[in-house]
């Protein structure tokens, strides 16, 4: 039997991770730890923060299994890494796995030749399975009772039946930091400058909004783990690396109202009472629940609205109303808490008129929102209802596969800075009107008293100004 002396994991970088602030790849720490817990020897690289040449490496280490993760916008990179291993070491079974690989299996495995499995899903356990295979002898046909998995099989692929989504979480390691470079991240809480990490309190989301792949990812599901054991980790995480903050990842903390009371309360038994950032969604909390997460150091929070049109919030299945969005941010700002408000144009079927009504709100509430995310194009992902929606509808462009070379000059043009996924671009919201809905809300912007003086006291209180006068100049010679 083959004996598997080492495993290699890599997440992979591309460009526009450079712009935000990398954060450590948990999910592949996650599979470290539980990997490691069963007595293998793995390494992980995160090229965001390491320049490694992946190619030598697995040619010094000869590792038996190589994971790859990543995301839709790093996938390129994620094929070369493979072909890199697989040409310096080809004993080596590549496994791409994440939401990109789970909803491109049967693309990817017929056109990266490098890549032998694509693990769907959550990828423990999975990964645990394949290395028992390759330990007992790589026999193709031994594939078939792993669940989860895609694999090439008689010129063409073939997929078992999807693992069931797990609901034991607390039977999970914590993630395996210690294999990363933490120090390397330079995370930070945003206003207040606090040294953090980030932990996951629950995965899943049992919404299905149109744009997103998160419910399909977990089946629709969603599973918290024991606020006990969350706290745990935090404190694990301030005795070990010094932090003064934690920023929550979940996809939505506040979907379970007694697990955020119950995490609440951990925190402030225990006298870890900390600054701390969450996402939480409209609809799913009262004040009462959010002066009980501020009394536990909850300081800032991200809100999805996405659209100030119902009719567009109803098609994309958003499944939130805009009264309960209004009342929501009322909250906050009697609260004195933080808000960072999502909002995105450009929908199934959205109208410029709908967009229009969008930059009005949020010019009309600006007051009740610290930061905006404000996003003019609606990328178009695996996975979700757009991307069938785009294909249904001959959207996407002739010919257009996941794992072929792509570039969309389109993003450019509206000042997207990855240019590998495309847009939804429609009859009646093309570039055109998504440019002149981006310039309108930048025209309400910096005509706003409010906004001006903010972002000046801002820039101020954190010597920012040389970084936001380099910006603009950047922009004003961008290629249009």
């Amino acid at each position: 039997m083959p004996i598997i002396k080492n495993i290699l994991a890599i997440y992979p970088e591309h460009l526009e991770q450079r712009i935000f602030d990398p954060m450590p790849p948990l999910g592949l720490a996650w599979i470290a730890a539980i990997v490691r817990e069963q007595g293998y020897n793995i390494r992980v690289i995160d090229e965001q923060v390491e320049t490694l040449n992946v190619g030598t490496l697995a040619n010094d280490i000869s590792p038996s299994i190589v994971l790859i993760g990543g995301t839709s916008h790093s996938r390129f990179d994620a094929f070369a890494r493979a072909t890199e291993i697989k040409a310096t070491h080809p004993p080596a079974t590549i496994i791409y796995g994440g939401p990109h690989a789970s909803f491109t299996a049967e693309d990817t495995l017929l056109n990266v030749p490098a890549i032998d499995i694509i693990a769907h899903g959550e990828g423990e356990y999975t990964v645990l399975d394949l290395i028992k295979w390759k330990e007992a002898g790589e026999d193709i046909n031994g594939l078939e009772k792993i669940e989860g998995i895609s694999y090439r099989m008689n010129n063409g692929v073939a997929s078992t039946v999807g693992r069931r989504f797990n609901k034991e979480l607390d039977k999970l390691p914590f993630p395996a930091r210690d294999l990363l470079p933490i120090e390397r991240y330079n995370m930070s809480l945003e206003y207040l400058g606090l040294p953090a990490l980030h932990v996951i309190t629950a995965r899943g989301c049992p919404f299905d909004c149109s744009f997103c792949s998160a419910s399909q990812m977990y089946n629709h599901s969603y599973a918290a783990r024991s606020p006990k054991l969350v706290v745990d980790e935090i404190e694990a995480l301030v005795r070990r690396y010094n932090i003064k903050g934690i920023k929550i990842f979940d996809s939505t903390f506040t979907i379970n109202k007694n697990h955020v009371l119950s995490f609440c309360n951990e925190l402030k038994w225990r006298g870890l009472v900390m600054p701390w950032e969450c996402e939480i969604r409209v609809g799913s909390v009262d004040k009462p629940l959010l002066e009980q997460m501020q009394k536990a150091g909850c300081y800032y929070v991200d809100i999805g609205v996405e659209s100030a049109d119902q009719d567009v919030l109803d098609t994309m299945n958003k499944q939130i109303y805009l009264d309960e969005a209004e009342k929501l941010l009322g909250w906050c700002k009697q609260l004195g808490l933080r808000t960072k408000v999502f909002f995105t144009v450009g929908h199934i079927k959205e109208t410029y008129r709908a967009g229009l009504k969008t930059i009005r709100f949020i010019r009309k509430k600006r007051k009740y929102m610290t930061l905006i995310g404000y996003n003019p194009g609606i990328r178009i992902y695996p996975g979700t209802q757009v991307e069938a929606y785009a294909r249904h509808n001959n959207i996407l462009p002739d010919g257009f596969r996941w794992s072929k070379p792509y570039e969309n000059r389109d993003n450019l043009r509206i000042y997207l800075a990855v240019n590998n996924i495309p847009l939804l671009l429609q009859p009646q919201m093309g570039i055109r009107e998504l440019k002149k809905l981006r310039h309108r809300y930048i025209l309400s912007r910096i005509t706003s008293p409010y906004f001006l003086l903010s972002k000046l006291m801002t820039l101020l209180r954190h010597k920012e100004i040389k970084k936001y006068f380099g910006l603009g100049l950047r922009g004003l010679f961008m290629k249009k």
